[in-house]
């Protein structure tokens, strides 16, 4: 096999670029794949070395950085870390933008030995989520050593992505989307068809607890919340944001929670943006109706998996969701999941077999498919079930990783464009 950059017969180099300091769901999908890499390839397929450019607040730390954490452990990742303080993080004010241009100072001056590193590694593509300045540092390298660009695109486009972004994706060598829902929006942003592949998010299936752990599970969060032992809780966890749709589901559970006393409502994760009011409002539309003591606003927690393992229902009515991994995460924990009709959960949720979705903003609608999860404990564990295992079987690591592995390699064919 011969692709660009050098590559040898059985071996594909793919250099990777991630800039944000703390973990995000797309360092985790990028581990994801590169974990799966690790598995038994087919004899025709190429070796995957891999060399990762990480951003880091601060340069010489002793302990692995959480961030690097997850690649850490993969033979086939050599992870090279760059200092970039907060330049890879979100952030929001002009002075705190302005800010940025001190992080930038390191970059530049180690880009000489970025790029020493980079070329003495020979990579046949590089890699990179759609985030601003991943998207930057890749371009640039991308330019500098000849090679084929890739983006894997989390998100819609827009305003929001940058207009050095929205101008990069166009000529990249390939567009990965994560959902269908993604690839036709990217594609109506001028991204060639030809360029732009769905690649799912995966999730490797939930620790299956023996009905003894789950019980003591179970118990043990409703004795946190002062629950009863029959209560039906129905969850999200997810970032406390207008789009996310959690003052949408309390809403639908008002009318739930007046007349069934078994119910609750548990919400975790932190505001985004930070101290948006949206706990302060949630409190109060639930003290107004007089069930604020089944409504559960927890804030952000570690313990995501054992909150997973003690609901009954998962809610999600998020808005334009690419491809959601809270969603599958609670499929995988057997969980029946109610959701929006629109974006990438019509890819993931499958409508009254693996949960049920109501029309978008059709809070009534959503009142009613939670209030049938309530009452029927027979229905919820089919859906459950249903959804665990099609998690198992439709997004697998190993499938996906197996996916990446051709993209990369064709990608790599195909060489660099040129349009």
């Amino acid at each position: 096999m011969v692709g660009t950059g050098g590559m040898a017969r059985g071996t594909l180099r793919a250099l990777v670029v991630q800039t944000s300091t703390s973990p995000t769901s797309e360092t985790m999908v990028a581990a994801r794949l590169l974990s799966a890499l690790e598995g038994p390839a087919n004899e025709a397929a190429p070796r995957v070395e891999t060399l990762l450019f990480q951003g880091v607040k601060t340069s010489g730390m002793r302990a692995p950085h959480p961030v690097t954490a997850p690649f850490s452990s993969l033979p086939h990742v050599v992870v090279r870390t760059v200092r970039m303080g907060n330049l890879g993080l979100p952030v929001s004010g002009r002075l705190a933008r302005a800010r940025k241009c001190a992080d930038l100072l390191p970059v530049v001056a180690r880009w000489r030995s970025l790029l020493r590193h980079a070329r003495a590694f020979a990579p046949n593509v590089i890699y990179s989520a759609q985030q601003v300045w991943d998207i930057r540092l890749a371009a640039r390298l991308a330019r500098a050593l000849g090679c084929p660009q890739i983006v894997h695109l989390h998100y819609v486009c827009g305003p929001w992505l940058g207009r050095e972004v929205l101008e990069v994706l166009p000529r990249a060598a390939l567009v990965i989307c994560v959902s269908d829902f993604i690839r036709s929006d990217a594609i109506g942003h001028g991204i060639p068809p030809e360029r732009a592949v769905t690649l799912r998010n995966s999730l490797a299936p939930a620790t299956d607890l023996s009905p003894e752990r789950r019980a003591a599970v179970r118990a043990s969060v409703r004795a946190e919340l002062g629950a009863a032992e029959d209560a039906v809780l129905v969850g999200m966890l997810a970032r406390l944001a207008p789009w996310k749709g959690q003052t949408e589901l309390l809403r639908a559970m008002l009318p739930i929670l007046a007349v069934d006393p078994r119910a609750h409502l548990v919400l975790a994760g932190s505001e985004y943006p930070r101290a948006n009011g949206m706990t302060t409002e949630m409190i109060a539309m639930s003290a107004v109706a007089g069930v604020a003591d089944r409504v559960h606003i927890l804030g952000q927690r570690s313990d995501v998996p054992r909150l997973l393992d003690a609901l009954d229902v998962y809610g999600h009515p998020s808005r334009a969701e690419p491809c959601s991994m809270a969603i599958l995460e609670a499929m995988a924990h057997g969980l029946p999941v109610v959701s929006w009709r629109e974006g990438g959960t019509v890819e993931l949720i499958v409508d009254h077999r693996t949960g049920i979705l109501a029309e978008t903003m059709d809070v009534d609608a959503l009142s009613g498919a939670l209030a049938a999860m309530v009452e029927h404990s027979a229905l919820r564990t089919e859906m459950g079930e249903r959804g665990r295992a099609r998690v198992a079987d439709s997004f697998r690591p190993q499938a996906a990783g197996a996916c990446f592995r051709s993209l990369l390699e064709e990608t790599a064919g195909r060489g660099r464009c040129r349009s």
